[in-house]
């Protein structure tokens, strides 16, 4: 379990200004979602966070361009990362998809 909160863990990912988009991106309220942005820095950790912006900002322009309904990106953070191959440390299980 981690002492991280959604806050701490936005801040780390630098990515504090996004906080009422990903926490207001689920139209039946759930909020499950938000505990991927916790796990990503907590896999993080203490290493470099400085990729994850300008990844996460081109994952939403390409969900504008192309996604139905772009919006709900923000709850499909862990499937992008595996998806996509961003993260560039070794992931822990917690991770896995």
């Amino acid at each position: 379990m981690s002492d991280t909160t959604f806050g701490q863990a936005l801040e780390k990912l630098g990515i504090e200004d996004y906080s009422d988009r990903i926490f207001n991106s689920n139209s039946h309220g759930e909020l499950f979602h938000m505990i991927d942005y916790i796990i990503v820095a907590d896999e993080i950790g203490d290493r470099d966070a400085s990729w994850f912006r300008p990844w996460f900002e081109a994952q939403i322009k390409k969900a504008k361009e192309t996604w139905t309904r772009p919006e709900s990106i923000y709850q499909h953070l862990i499937k992008l990362i595996n998806g996509t191959g961003a993260f560039p440390y070794p992931a822990k299980s917690r991770m896995s998809a």
